[in-house]
């Protein structure tokens, strides 16, 4: 029965151990002037941008720049000033953040949210910019 018990004990530490060194991108928002990506053990972290129109693909738009120490808690910061276009109205319906582990694995994604060029131009400048 004790050998039992410490199998089990020994199985649960080493489950917990596994998800708490997961690799993880947890949220993204604009907090003027970056876009904030936060998540757990990441390496490197991709934003993109969505373009406009029928059958164009995703493009990078750059790396975000780890701004905390490594661990569970980690912000990465990217500029709006350097996403392709600025300070004019970009061309995208979107931005997503791409999350990548130790090993280079892709670890996941996560999105702005917006659907549409004005309303993603609007959260980025507050404003629509004058062309």
């Amino acid at each position: 029965m004790l050998l039992l018990a410490s199998c089990v004990a020994t199985s649960q530490d080493a489950s917990t151990k596994s998800r708490s060194a997961t690799s993880v991108i947890d949220t993204i928002k604009i907090a003027k002037p970056n876009i904030v990506v936060t998540g757990s053990r990441l390496t490197r972290v991709e934003i993109w941008i969505e373009p406009t129109g029928t059958g164009v693909v995703p493009s990078l738009a750059g790396e975000a720049k780890k701004v905390t120490p490594a661990g569970r808690h980690e912000k990465w910061f990217f500029p709006i000033a350097s996403l392709p276009g600025y300070p004019h109205s970009i061309t995208a319906v979107n931005a997503f953040a791409k999350g990548y582990d130790r090993k280079g694995k892709d670890v996941g994604r996560q999105s702005l949210g917006f659907n549409g060029v004005s309303e993603f131009n609007s959260a980025l400048y507050g404003h629509l910019p004058n062309d």
